[in-house]
């Protein structure tokens, strides 16, 4: 049945609704839908018609769900990219990191699976894989944001996609009771920088 009705709304015209400015309600509903499935759930055919809807069109209470959905659709698609690499990564030395999986809402990208992460994990994923910060958001989903903090100043904040490979490296980055620290289990598995 859902399937049907998603064919039907992606076969619609789209008319009137997006010339105005508003989205029409056969996209208001194809977005609720997707707000409420997994990823894994979603229809790869409709997956594009998603991305295309201007956020601004949708109502309120949807454009920040909306948000999140698509940070996670372009983040999963960045990973699924950067996986074909394999271990070894050669990034361009001014690399530009992927703008559709980024964004200043530090709200929005933990709705979309970011988890924030601590300076010194950062500077152990920067060790480890030999990857500048610069790589680790060319290469990775490392994404660093400047938001307000106290007294007006600017506190920066580094999250990372929760699917992440390098997630795994905290394991070493932060072994305990000794678990971690001896074992070569994730080196043989560990992503680098080429230079």
């Amino acid at each position: 049945m859902r399937s049907l009705l998603l064919a039907a709304l992606l076969a619609a015209p789209i008319g009137a609704f997006a010339q105005a400015g508003t989205a029409s309600p056969d996209d208001v509903k194809l977005v609720e839908i997707f707000l409420k499935r997994p990823v894994d759930e979603l229809p790869p055919a409709a997956v594009d018609h998603f991305l295309s809807i201007d956020p601004e069109t949708l109502p309120k209470k949807l454009q920040k769900g909306y948000a999140a959905k698509r940070i996670q659709l372009y983040t999963l698609k960045h990973l699924a990219e950067s996986k074909k690499k394999g271990a070894i990564r050669t990034p361009e030395k001014n690399c530009e990191p992927p703008a559709d999986d980024k964004s200043p809402d530090i709200g929005a990208l933990k709705m979309a699976g970011y988890v924030e992460i601590a300076e010194e994990d950062e500077q152990c994923f920067e060790k480890q894989t030999q990857c500048s910060e610069l790589e680790l958001q060319c290469e990775f989903t490392l994404t660093v944001v400047a938001a307000p903090g106290p007294k007006k100043k600017r506190v920066r904040h580094l999250l990372i996609y929760g699917q992440d490979p390098l997630l795994n490296l905290l394991v070493k980055c932060h072994p305990q009771n000794g678990v971690g620290a001896q074992t070569n289990f994730f080196g043989a598995m560990t992503p680098y920088c080429s230079h």
